[in-house]
């Protein structure tokens, strides 16, 4: 409590300078420790103020960490509501504009219109992004005053099978590509999670893309 009153006073002081204030937390002592050893101690980790307890990500999070990763996400800030991609079914639901019928939603044209943050996505009152909702994502009906977290099955099949996750798998390749990196796998694992692979997970990962190469050469 003290330390969030010195942060407080500290902002005031700066003028209200939010990259000021980013800047003294992130380069301090206390930010960069690891919290490792706290985590080892159960009474430790529920009881300091030391020990942020991980939690998962919220839709505009996933959908930007994605993004992010695959090197498309659009960080312009500011400007009108953008309009990203949603499932199909839902956009192409039938509407009444001047007594003729037309999709219900329509992406923008160009991907650096549609792959803007989530932030600035467009919400529409009764028409929700299946991908968005899955993972708790507030409707746009009703205020919210804390957003529920649940672990559903439905959110597996969006990451496992959705067609988001299979565009950004895409481009997540055709960037790694384009880097013309030495050794690709590594590169991969070092975007999405921060890390070179294990041998087991270099060795399982050469073993699918060769399967994959042989059965895209039958078809």
């Amino acid at each position: 409590p003290e330390l969030l009153d010195w942060l407080a006073t500290e902002f005031i002081r700066s003028g209200w300078s939010m990259k000021h204030m980013h800047r003294l937390i992130m380069l301090s002592e206390a930010y960069r420790r690891t919290s490792f050893q706290a985590r080892s101690s159960d009474e430790l980790g529920s009881s300091s103020y030391a020990v942020f307890k991980p939690r998962r990500l919220m839709a505009e999070e996933l959908r930007d960490a994605m993004l992010s990763i695959t090197g498309e996400l659009n960080p312009t800030l500011g400007g009108i509501p953008n309009r990203p991609e949603i499932n199909l079914e839902v956009a192409m639901q039938p509407r009444m504009v001047m007594g003729t019928f037309a999709a219900a939603w329509v992406p923008n044209p160009l991907p650096q219109q549609r792959h803007r943050r989530s932030l600035y996505a467009l919400k529409i009152r009764g028409l929700r992004d299946p991908f968005m909702e899955v993972f708790n994502e507030p409707a746009p009906d009703f205020s919210c005053e804390a957003r529920e977290v649940s672990t559903v099955t439905p959110q597996v099949f969006s990451l496992f099978n959705g067609q988001a996750s299979h565009d950004r798998a895409l481009a997540l390749a055709n960037r790694v590509l384009k880097e013309k990196a030495a050794d690709p796998i590594a590169r991969i694992f070092e975007l999405t999670y921060g890390r070179k692979p294990s041998a087991d997970e270099q060795a399982a990962c050469e073993a699918h893309w060769k399967q994959m190469e042989a059965k895209q050469a039958k078809i």
